[in-house]
């Protein structure tokens, strides 16, 4: 049940209310005030993030942009701002031009650093270069097992390429961990993905027409979307291709 209001009453409630400001006790209305503030302040930084997001985006391009046109020091600049910030692409390119000397110091030494700092974020194509590095064994001492450990996890994440050369690895008879099975998985991967190169390499396997039900399956899942071909970084060959350009040119000299 309702009761009125009395004149006493309100000048009761009015002088409580004037306590209550100078005690300096938040007023209703204040209180209602925060969530609006609150939500104003998300507001401007998720904003904030977009366009941190986008300058990124931007300032990549423009590193991109510089290695095409071979202005490599500018683009290693423009890369280290990245890579210190966690940028997993521009670390991968900062780390392919401390390999190769280009706009820096040649460093290979700082050039693992910064694969690795990308690697570990799980870009495939950063992963991928670490372990053909490894397995090369030209520019870094060869190892098998380093080489085993970056093909697998971009072989994992659809590296086609990964797959096909960890797949070769496999079947390689010098190699103490030979496991022909292996080798069969990641190269039907590669296979179902067009590499002529496991294909090949799959016809010396004994007995490989037996396994047509395998393929099938391997095939569903590839449809399914095991690997996401979208999310391959564009650019990263017209990039490497480049950066191994001016590297072959720089050695060959005058």
């Amino acid at each position: 049940m309702l009761f009125p209001i009395t004149h006493i009453q309100k000048s009761v409630f009015s002088l409580a209310g004037l306590a209550i400001l100078a005690a300096g006790t938040v007023t209703v209305s204040a209180f209602q005030a925060l969530p609006v503030k609150a939500a104003k302040g998300k507001g401007q930084s998720s904003q904030s993030q977009v366009g941190a997001k986008a300058e990124k985006i931007d300032s990549f391009h423009e590193v991109h942009h510089h290695i095409v046109h071979q202005k490599f020091k500018l683009a290693a600049e423009k890369a280290r701002i990245l890579a210190v910030d966690g940028h997993p692409k521009a670390q991968t390119v900062l780390g392919m031009l401390y390999q190769a000397g280009l706009g820096v110091e040649k460093d290979m030494k700082t050039a693992l650093y910064w694969l690795e700092k990308a690697a570990e974020q799980g870009l495939r194509e950063a992963e991928s270069y670490l372990g053909h590095l490894y397995l090369e064994g030209r520019v870094v001492e060869k190892d098998l097992d380093k080489a085993e450990h970056w093909l697998l996890k971009a072989a994992q994440h659809g590296e086609r390429e990964a797959q096909v050369h960890l797949g070769l690895m496999y079947m390689d008879d010098k190699w103490a961990k030979k496991d022909i099975k292996h080798a069969e998985v990641w190269l039907r991967e590669a296979a179902l993905q067009d590499s002529e190169e496991a294909k090949i390499a799959l016809e010396k396997i004994p007995g490989v027409k037996a396994l047509e039900k395998r393929t099938k399956e391997s095939q569903q899942a590839y449809s399914d979307g095991l690997y996401s071909i979208k999310d391959s970084w564009a650019g990263y060959g017209e990039i490497v291709k480049s950066v191994g350009a001016a590297s072959a040119a720089a050695s060959s000299g005058p």
